[in-house]
């Protein structure tokens, strides 16, 4: 490896057999290396952004995930590597690029705020069916379900694809029973289902 700042100096041999010199400019320069590093949220890449490493040095790319997420994938001059925490670029001579991913694997937490037991939705009218989704990012996907047959029957879909708006006006539909139940699945945005959906 040619240090960044070097003169070269060459030896020839001279038709008289006396050895001659040639040599080259002095401080002869090469272009600094580049690692181009960058993350995506959810977590942080370490060194961060654009870094000159020294020529024929090893250079270590440390992903951390933040509390609630994981690596989802490293990509090295846009080729996936996997899922490592550290990557090595063994004795730097060239520029490279590194992107990382991170995906969250907590669920969301929902409660039905409304209705919460003891109501009468009369057949016909708009009554809301309210609720309360968080999550450690962002949750990106509400479904409102209804049971007629208790906590342990078959759900049908009143509503899917909402936003996490907190209410669904709902044209309350027959048949009557006392023993309806609602229930609001929600999800972020890798997909993560909300463990145990809360019901009303």
């Amino acid at each position: 490896v040619v240090p960044a700042s070097a003169a070269v100096q060459g030896i020839a041999a001279a038709t008289n057999g006396k050895p001659c010199f040639a040599h080259s400019r002095p401080n002869f320069i090469l272009p600094p290396l580049t690692v181009l590093t960058s993350p995506s949220a959810g977590g942080s890449v370490a060194p961060s952004g654009t870094t000159h490493p020294s020529y024929g040095t090893d250079v270590i790319v440390t992903m951390t995930p933040n509390a609630g997420f994981r690596v989802r994938d490293v990509l090295v001059d846009g080729v996936s590597v996997g899922v490592p925490v550290s990557y090595l670029f063994p004795s730097f001579a060239t520029d490279h690029t590194l992107a990382a991913s991170f995906a969250d694997t907590t669920a969301p937490v929902v409660q039905v705020t409304s209705p919460n037991g003891g109501e009468t939705f009369t057949t016909g009218y708009h009554r809301n069916i309210t609720w309360t989704a968080t999550d450690n990012a962002a949750v990106t996907r509400i479904d409102v379900l209804l049971s007629r047959s208790g906590l342990a029957g078959s759900y049908d879909t009143l509503a899917t694809g909402l936003t996490n708006s907190g209410t669904y006006a709902w044209a309350v539909s027959g048949p009557t029973t006392s023993a309806d139940r609602v229930s609001i699945p929600a999800q972020h945005a890798t997909g993560n289902l909300s463990p145990d959906a809360d019901h009303a």
